[in-house]
Formats: structure tokens, sequence, C-alpha cells
């Protein structure tokens, strides 16, 4: 045997044992976070905050504001302050002694005693003012002697002050008199104020990116260094911040940025502070690494429900550890990202974080989010969690060993009743005899049309279809849906009948296939906007129309497609179809575990969460997979007063629906065998093919055999 091996094998064991403790290594994170709290309550909820800034000095953190009242006409423009440590401070309206003052567009903090106020007048000019902390006033200066400038922004820098429109930069001397001004170029888009009365500028790259550059202030002008500028694009620049140059935020979290270093360095985490997003907030000042303060909106409606809230926070102090777990999806929304936030909250042990391949969608690869997920999943071990859109390839992946079956996950929850969820969510997440997706929530594709009109029908062929069409030739058969929208689902909702994904073959030269193609061409070509819940009533109850395809997702609309948008009593007759099934559920979002998954228990404690009665109750907004969560919903509906709708200048008044209809309902949901699947590659080539058949230029078989030869093709590259 070879020396060399005899030397390595005692250490093999070794070798391997460090392998798996650097694996699991990697999946143990040390988390910091911040804290929030509220130190200034006092704005009320119609007072609409403009700009902010703060002074910061060894005795206190001081937060200037100003803003406009919603409610202008009883109170009008207004600035004031609040006191990090303690929170106190005051507002002040104004005018006082400036009657004509319409608008505070900027405020900035001269020092902890004074403030900087930018106003526009009732004629549109420009004033500036300096007030102390009693709001009285210290100076007062019109700008440009009155000229409309438009100004929105003004800049300290040393012993000047800059200030721009859309067009022109101005500069001006202590006492406010214009040194010089400077038309902007093509590519100006802003300023940014940095450390020390430094100023830099954002522009526009030659390839639509927005950048940074420094700029350097002489006697006559302002003149862009030589220096690399700093991307900015995807990012928001913070007010102020007081270590690196200038600080910068996005989605995800605040980043100090030094401006020669391309690289940012993160301040704060949004998810690991337990932030969904930074929507909410706005005017963030990092005042340093382990404080900043910024001005919080809480819009859930108007009125009362508005909060205008000046909140701080605050490193926690010690790091956590934590396991962590990535999941993967291909766009994160407020809603994921709200609960990922909240789980990571609530569980000291683990740590979910999101990868968003949205990143790679460029313009260059718009499938390039598609391209980066594929790769991930085929040839490394980097994910745990998939959240699953209804786009994606799923029967592929779980073909191809990529998920985990659930099943007994499922089985031995103990809160969770597996008989308790609908048969036809289950179904979708299922493949052969194992479980590899969770759905919260799910709709139902399928098509309205009048009892009276349809003879009994509760779903119809082809054939059964052109003869009702025939029967009203003066009619519009769908209500707005183009040719391509219903193609599309009546293909999603049939890819099964044509496509044997296990070996590789399909089957479009059939007759079932045919008659979808004669059945297609029967629909209208184009786009159609309306306004759908008033004209598709009205259309239906002038018998201007038979048939609309909806989305059901909720008992209410269920009740609405009742009780006022046909004027009689409606059916449920789903689309044609060779098997008269034509309804199927669709999922907007489902969560799969990797097989790789480095925790699936952990993983399950994070998916689960989603049937749980409280998710189910508070947080679907389509109909919840939990049985019992949809009779409690029902049974709000139920108990309802009569509802009013106004068709035109007609008010409808409509009783709810009843426990009988809502039964209905659920023997319609549990009749559905399909799923949605939207295989959009071998959509496209089949939308791409019966083109020619639309347009005279194919017989149906010339392209059906096309599509055959295609998809044959594409699916024996693909699997």
């Amino acid at each position: 045997m070879n020396k060399t091996i005899l030397r390595i094998l005692p250490i093999l064991p070794l070798l391997l044992l460090l392998t798996a403790c650097s694996k699991e290594k990697d999946s143990v994170v040390y988390v910091e976070s911040f804290s929030e709290s509220v130190i200034d309550d006092s704005l009320g909820n119609d007072l609409s905050i403009t700009a902010m800034d703060s002074f910061v000095d060894d005795e206190v953190v001081r937060v200037f504001y100003g803003g406009n009242s919603y409610e202008y006409e009883n109170n009008g423009p207004f600035w004031g302050y609040c006191n990090y440590k303690d929170g106190n401070g005051q507002i002040y309206k104004l005018p006082e002694g400036t009657e004509e003052t319409e608008y505070v567009n900027d405020v900035v903090a001269l020092s902890q005693a004074e403030v900087l106020l930018l106003l526009t007048q009732g004629d549109g000019s420009n004033a500036v003012e300096i007030r102390d902390m009693d709001n009285k006033l210290i100076k007062r200066c019109i700008l440009n002697d009155g000229h409309k400038d438009n100004i929105e922004k003004i800049y300290v820098l040393d012993n000047r002050f800059l200030s721009e429109n859309y067009a022109e930069t101005y500069i001006y001397d202590e006492e406010f008199n214009l040194i010089f001004k400077q038309e902007h170029g093509d590519d100006h888009i802003d300023y940014l104020s940095g450390k020390n009365g430094t100023i830099y500028e954002i522009v526009w790259s030659d390839d639509g990116h927005s950048m940074v550059v420094e700029a350097e202030l002489t006697d006559t002008q302002i003149v862009r260094k030589d220096t690399g500028p700093y991307n900015l694009s995807d990012l928001s620049v913070c007010v102020n911040h007081s270590g690196g140059d200038f600080a910068v935020y996005d989605r995800d979290g605040i980043y100090s940025c030094k401006y020669d270093v391309p690289e940012k360095s993160e301040i704060m985490n949004f998810m690991d502070s337990y932030i969904p997003d930074s929507y909410e907030y706005g005017f963030f000042q990092v005042i340093n690494d382990d404080l900043i303060i910024c001005l919080k909106n809480e819009i859930t409606g108007f009125g009362d429900s508005y909060k205008n809230e000046i909140v701080a926070f605050e490193k926690r102090e010690g790091a956590i550890q934590k396991k962590v777990l990535i999941m993967g999806c291909l766009r994160a929304d407020n809603e994921l990202r709200t609960r990922v936030a909240e789980f990571n909250r609530n569980n000291k042990e683990i740590k979910i974080e999101i990868k968003d391949y949205s990143e790679y969608q460029t313009n260059d690869n718009i499938f390039g989010d598609w391209d980066r997920l594929n790769v991930d999943l085929s040839q490394n071990d980097s994910l745990d969690i998939l959240y699953i859109t209804p786009e994606t390839d799923v029967e592929n992946y779980i073909r191809k060993g990529t998920f985990a079956d659930l099943s007994e996950f499922l089985s031995k929850d103990e809160e969770i009743n597996e008989e308790d969820l609908f048969e036809c969510v289950l179904s979708a997440g299922s493949y052969k005899n194992g479980l590899y997706m969770i759905i919260p929530q799910f709709s139902v594709e399928t098509v309205l049309a009048k009892e009276s009109e349809v003879n009994g029908l509760t779903g119809w062929t082809i054939d059964e279809f052109m003869d009702f069409k025939e029967a009203y030739p003066d009619r519009e058969i769908f209500y707005s849906e183009s040719r391509e929208h219903l193609f599309s689902k009546i293909l999603a909702m049939n890819m099964d009948d044509f496509i044997d994904y296990e070996n590789k073959k399909c089957s479009f030269d059939c007759e079932e296939f045919m008659q979808l193609l004669l059945f297609s061409k029967q629909l209208k070509e184009g786009d159609y906007t309306v306004d759908y819940f008033g004209e598709l009533a009205e259309l239906f109850r002038n018998n201007k129309i038979c048939l609309t395809d909806i989305s059901l997702s909720s008992v209410g609309t269920y009740e609405y497609y009742l009780r006022v948008a046909l004027g009689e009593k409606a059916t449920l007759i789903g689309y044609p179809s060779p098997d008269r099934e034509g309804m199927a559920c669709q999922y907007p979002g489902a969560y799969a575990i990797l097989k790789k998954c480095r925790n699936k228990d952990m993983a399950w404690d994070f998916i689960r969460e989603v049937l749980l009665p409280e998710y189910q109750d508070e947080y679907v907004y389509e109909f919840p997979s939990s049985r019992t969560a949809f009779d409690r919903a029902a049974k709000k509906e139920t108990e309802k007063e009569q509802a009013t709708y106004y068709l035109g200048y007609s008010k409808i008044s409509v009783d709810p629906v009843t426990y009988e209809e809502i039964e209905e309902l659920k023997c319609y949901i549990d009749s559905i065998e399909k799923t949605m699947r939207y295989d959009n590659e071998i959509i496209s080539i089949i939308m791409e093919e019966a083109e020619y058949y639309y347009n005279g230029a194919k017989t149906a078989d010339e392209a059906a055999d096309i599509i055959q030869s295609r998809v044959s093709t594409m699916i024996k590259e693909r699997y």
C-alpha cells in the first residue's frame, strides 16, 4: 500500500469530524439586535413630518422636525423638537410673526439651541428662519430676492449654505446673500450632506444607476472630484451619521459607508431587530452604531388609525447565539417578512434568514431569479426551506428528491389535525404518497353562470359549451377576459392531463387538446380594463354577458356573486373541460422543507405555524386551509346584517349568506381534484404556436403537432 495513503488514513476520522463541525458551525450565528422605544408620541395623527435632523453633543441628543398638518385650516405648518433621554420637547405652530408661511420644507439643527427652517411662502417664494428652543425668531431672510425657486432642501457647509431646486444649485453666505448659482448637470439627482461640512452629489451613471460623487465647493462653483463614485443603487440615504462618511438603508437594514470603500458595513439588521421592513419608518438618524432615531408612520386607515411617532432604536446588550436556517424565495413580500420577524422574535434558538432571489433578476436576464434558484437547489445545500409561488415547477423538484416528505411531521403534530385540512389543499401539496408542501390558504378558480341558462349543468364539456355559445349569439360569452388569459388558466388547470413528467412524455396531439384549441379560438383577443363589480353586475343583469371567470377566495365575495352580480340564482359551472372538471385549487404561496435541510425539526417549527388557529384566523386573506377556521369565518358572515350594494344609481340590500349556502360552497370545494400548475415555459410554447392557428396560417392539427414536438423536446432536455 502507498505510504502516503498509510499516513493519511489515521487522520481521516479527524478530518471528517472537523468537516462536520465546520458545517455545524456555519449554521450558528451571534445575533445583534436593536430594541425599539417611543421617545415622542405628541405628534398626534394629523401632523405630516416633512423633514428631520438631530444635533449631538456630550449632554443630549436633540431631534428637530418640521412639517405640515393634514388639518391645515386649524393648525397649518409647524416645527418641534424632542430630547432622546427624557422625551421632553415642544411643538410650535407656524406662522408666528410669519403669516405668509405655507409649508415647512426642511429643518436643519444648527446647535442644541437653534434650528434653521426652510419655508415656502404663500406667493411661492422661499424664506429661511433661525429660531431658538422657545420659538423666538432670531433671523429671517427671503431667499433670492423673493423669486419663486421651489427650493425644498438646504444644507450647512461650514460658513456657507447650499440649496437647490429642480434646475439649479444656490450658494449663500452666512447672511443668506446669494454668492453664486449653478445649473445642474443632466445627470444630477440630489445632494448628500456628509460629516464636517462635506458635500456629495448623487448622480445618474451611464448605465442608469444612482451614484455618490464627492464634490468640492470653491468660491465660484461646485466641482466634482475625480475619485471613484459610490454605487447607491437600491439604497436610500440616512439623514446623518457620526461614523462613516454617510449612512444608507434598504429594506434589509442600515449601513455605514466610506466614500472610497465599495463595501458597506452593516449597522442594523431590520429582521434581527424584528422589523419586517423599513416602509413604516423614515428620516433615519444614525447617531452612532448603537443608537438610531427615526420617524415611525403607522398608516392603517384615516383619522385615528394614523399614528405618528419618533422612536429610538438602541442596540441590545450582548449578542444571542442562534442556529440559522435559510429560506429561499423568489420574492419576499411584507407578509412573509413579518412572519419571519415574528418567529425570530419568539424563538430564542432559531433564526430564519431570507434569501430573496429577485436580486438576480435583471433587464439582461429576466429569468435570473429562477436560474440562480435552480443552481442553488441542484448544486449546494445552502437552503433549508423554500417559499413556493404558483409558477414554481414543484413536481420537478419533488421528483428529483429536492423536498422532504412532511407526512410524518403533520401526522405527529399534536396541535394540527390532518383531517381538518381541506382535501384539495393536501392534494395540491402532495405527490404520489408523500406530502411536500404546506399551504396556508387557497382560492377556487372557476366560472360563474346563471343557473337558469345552463340547464342544471354543474360542469361541461367543450361540445356542451359550444352548444351554449350558439344559444346566445348576441351576447358576450366571457366578461372582460382575453383569450390569452383564459386559455392560460385552462392549460394550467389541465396540464397534468397532457404531460407525463415522470416518463418524459407529452400528448398534445390528442383529441382532448384539439378540443381545447377549438375552444380557445372562440375567445376574444386583447386586454380589457373594467370596473369589475359594478360593470359585471350591470352586464349580467341586462343580459349582455353569459359567463365570468372568478377566483373565489372569500365568503364575502361569494355572497356578492350569489345575491347581487347575476340578478338571479348563480351556479359555479367551471371552465369547459374534456372531463367536466373545470375548477381548480390555486394557492398564493406554500412552504417546503428541503431534503438537505440542516435541521428539519426546527424548519417544521417554523412552517407549521401557518396551520395553527391564530394564523388561520387572523392572517390569511383567502380561504383558510383549515375547515375549522373556514367555519369560524363563515359563521361571522352568516351573522351579519343586511349588506347594501350600489349598482349605478340603484341601491340593493341583500341578506347575508345562509348556513345552507355555506355548506354548498364547502361541498363544491370538496369536489375539487385539480391544482393550477403554471409551467410558464410550456404555456408560452403553446400560446405561440396557437397564434398561427388563430390567424389561419396553420390548421389545428398542424399547430398541435408542432406543440407536441417542441414540448416533447423541452421536457426531455429539462427532466
